[in-house]
């Protein structure tokens, strides 16, 4: 009778621990195909901060579909840039070039160089350096660092969509564009933010479930436990930003003469300023295309231009593929029409943009530096 308690007893656990095992099986084996995978990282001593360890492979599932490959120094579809011969043009921003919500044949460097191959500029190429999470000051610190590791860059395109590529005083993981006591950069590199032998494991066992848990609770960012629809106010607060420094035109002005400054004296090379504005945006149930950074912007590409820097406006591109095709070049099935980042129509536009510039308006130099 005793015995036949305990059996009893044990039954209830055991088959607790079986269905529990069987949905952790089921969660693990589900993630692989539905989860995004986490990027592990190796510090790199020339440019002084960690990049994606190279051969990973991000698959990219909460914002579209996309496969990204890591070569040497983290860049996404080339195995190792700096053995590659070609002239090359360094594209620089935040996630919208390291893009890895599409594969890599369908981001804005590897298009352009696709298109530099067909159209006769086959000596040219492009390659992302993109910064999850990156701004202006992460770009200007690491210039002169990739110059001195990839041979026969010709130009840099930054790529600008915020206030933070432009304006001091922003909130940025990474390097500082400050105001005060005078306008200045602070170099602060960004850190993984779990341990990374932690992210190697858990991407080694493909258990990328488990890590996003763990990044929500050292975050607190997707844990809530309120009822009912949650408000965007990180939306409101971007607007009041966007609001409050358009008023301060003087201000402003004098923050981007120095940016524009800085940046040229950073390299001998050419430097070319590229304009993504996030636009249209998904207003009140219809597009609106009326950009909040217009005024900011305007300065700017004056500035540029009197500065002798290129710059390259992509918001007549945006609206024109949108009245063409009733399109977007931003989102993707699986997320907001008109937020988030460039689809592969966006990263074609962008691409076809450099091409028109690098083929019309841009002078290949005899020699480049080594």
């Amino acid at each position: 009778m005793a015995k036949k308690k305990f059996d009893c007893l044990l039954h209830g656990p055991m088959k607790w621990f079986s269905g529990f095992l069987l949905s952790v099986l089921f969660i693990w084996v589900v993630s692989i195909f539905f989860v995004n995978t986490i990027e592990p990282y190796d510090f790199n001593p020339i440019l002084k901060r960690y990049v994606v360890s190279k051969g990973n492979v991000n698959r990219e599932r909460s914002e579209g579909w996309g496969d990204s490959e890591a070569g040497a120094l983290g860049i996404y579809g080339i195995e190792d840039i700096t053995k590659v011969p070609q002239r090359k043009v360094a594209v620089w921003g935040d996630s919208f070039v390291n893009a890895v919500q599409v594969d890599d044949n369908e981001k804005m460097a590897q298009v352009f160089t696709e298109l530099c191959r067909k159209n006769g500029l086959k000596s040219l190429m492009g390659f992302g350096i993109g910064y999850q999470g990156g701004a202006i000051g992460d770009y200007y610190f690491d210039i002169p660092n990739y110059e001195k590791i990839v041979p026969s860059i010709v130009a840099h395109v930054i790529l600008i969509s915020d206030l933070k590529d432009i304006l001091p005083d922003q909130p940025v993981q990474g390097s500082l564009f400050k105001s005060f006591p005078d306008f200045h950069f602070v170099e602060r590199k960004m850190k993984p933010i779990l341990p990374n032998n932690l992210r190697k494991i858990v991407r080694g066992m493909e258990m990328n479930f488990l890590f996003d848990l763990a990044l929500a609770v050292k975050t607190m960012k997707k844990l809530r436990f309120a009822p009912g629809t949650a408000s965007e106010k990180g939306n409101a607060n971007e607007e009041r930003n966007v609001n409050e420094k358009g008023k301060n035109e003087i201000s402003n002005e004098k923050a981007l003469q120095f940016l524009v400054k800085k940046m040229k004296r950073q390299t001998k090379l050419p430097v070319i300023m590229l304009y993504c504005p996030r636009i249209p945006r998904l207003k009140n149930g219809s597009f609106d295309f009326s950009d909040p950074l217009e005024e900011v912007v305007r300065q700017l590409s004056i500035i540029c231009r009197s500065e002798g820097i290129s710059f390259i406006d992509m918001t007549g591109a945006f609206i024109e593929y949108h009245e063409k095709t009733g399109l977007l070049h931003r989102g993707f099935s699986n997320s907001m029409p008109g937020k988030g980042h460039f689809n592969p129509a966006g990263h074609r536009l962008v691409a076809e943009a450099l091409f028109e510039y690098f083929k019309t308006e841009f002078r290949l130099p005899e020699t480049t530096h080594k």
